[in-house]
C-alpha cells in the first residue's frame, strides 16, 4: 500500500507526463513545425507563381504585341489585354449592328 505522500508524488509525476504528451506544440516542436510550415508555404508560393507565369505567357500570345515596348511588364500586358478586349467588343458590336 502506498502512503499518502507516495501516492501524491506518483500522481504528480504521472499527471505531468500525461500533460506533456498531450500538448502538441511544445517549445521543442515549434522550430520543427515552423520549418515544416515555412517549407510548405514556400512550395505553394512557388507553384502559384509558376501558374501565374504560365497564364501571363498564354495571355501574351493572345494579345497583339506593341512595337515600342522595351520590356513587357505585367501591368503593360494587362493594359494591352484590356484594350484589346475593348476593341474586340466594339468590332463584335459593329458586326451585330450591320446584320
Amino acid at each position: 500500500m502506498l502512503s499518502n505522500r507516495e501516492r501524491q508524488s506518483y500522481d504528480d509525476n504521472n499527471s505531468n507526463e500525461c500533460r506533456k504528451s498531450n500538448v502538441p506544440n511544445t517549445k521543442a516542436d515549434k522550430p520543427n513545425n515552423l520549418n515544416y510550415f515555412r517549407a510548405a508555404h514556400n512550395e505553394l508560393e512557388k507553384t502559384r507563381r509558376a501558374n501565374l507565369r504560365g497564364y501571363l505567357e498564354k495571355l501574351k500570345s493572345l494579345v497583339p504585341p506593341i512595337a515600342d515596348a522595351s520590356r513587357n511588364t505585367t501591368l503593360a500586358l494587362l493594359t494591352r489585354a484590356r484594350d484589346h478586349i475593348k476593341v474586340l467588343l466594339l468590332c463584335a458590336f459593329d458586326i451585330c449592328l450591320d446584320q
